[in-house]
């Protein structure tokens, strides 16, 4: 594959995309199951260990689609660089405006199912986004015959 843009996003939006249908799934439902006194500990050593992982995975999807629409531009591929960057807007909203609310309230109040249950249905938009993004890649890379392997 000669594109390093659409190289960038795969190695950044795949990762993203498995983490958190797990984070979706599996993750945020259990935090329901932590006990009261040492939940806030968990919560904060959780946050501290996973933004290392998750920042520059998305730091580096964000240069990535935003390389991929400059250089789609004028191409048959704009289309989908236009709706890959429509996606990475939806999860950085939802990440800053849904997501990121939830977890202050957790790590400042503790448990609590009700903020837990807004994070886990709040962050089916996030998924829906990053799985969306995902499968788009997949298909920009095996349906142009200019961005095949």
């Amino acid at each position: 594959m000669s594109d390093p843009w659409l190289v960038l996003q795969l190695a950044t939006t795949l990762p993203l995309a498995g983490l958190i249908a797990f984070v979706q799934w599996a993750h945020y439902p259990l935090l329901a199951e932590i006990d009261r006194e040492g939940f806030p500990r968990y919560h904060s050593r959780y946050v501290r260990r996973v933004t290392p992982i998750v920042a520059p995975l998305m730091f580096g999807e964000a240069i990535g689609t935003a390389g991929a629409l400059l250089a789609a531009l004028g191409t048959p591929q704009l289309a989908l660089a236009i709706v890959g960057l429509v996606l990475v807007k939806i999860v950085w909203l939802s990440t800053m405006f849904l997501q990121v609310p939830c977890h202050d309230l957790l790590q400042r109040d503790g448990s609590d199912h009700e903020v837990i249950r807004r994070l886990v249905r709040t962050n089916a938009l996030r998924t829906a986004a990053w799985i969306l993004r995902a499968a788009l890649l997949l298909y920009w890379v095996v349906s142009l015959p200019d961005s095949r392997m």
